[in-house]
């Protein structure tokens, strides 16, 4: 899964079948639960470091220690709109213990 998400992370999405694409993946990987338990390092050897995005979680956890957010596409440069969001929390060990899928506007 890291190696499918890894590769639409740096795809531009050019049209909505490929941001629908995406963004179902996306939505699979949070739902699956395949990324519970994979390492921090691990999932930014994949998909880079993330961007910091505490507030996406909503009521805070007290396992969670850190949350980052992954774009899964990119857009062309002067479009306007969201691409697909990978948002996973980690425990103070760097273990993955939270993830959802969002859609940026």
């Amino acid at each position: 899964m890291l190696g499918e998400l890894s590769r639409v992370s740096k795809a531009v999405i050019n049209t909505d079948a490929q941001d629908h694409e995406i963004w179902q993946l996306t939505q699979r990987a949070a739902n699956s639960g395949v990324l519970l338990g994979a390492s921090q390092s691990d999932i930014e050897t994949a998909l880079g470091k993330g961007s910091s995005c505490s507030d996406w979680v909503g009521p805070a956890s007290r396992e969670i220690e850190q949350v980052k957010c992954y774009d899964e596409g990119t857009l062309p440069a002067h479009t306007l709109g969201g691409t697909p969001i990978l948002v996973l929390g980690y425990d103070r060990a760097g273990v993955c213990v939270f993830v959802r899928a969002l859609h940026g506007q």
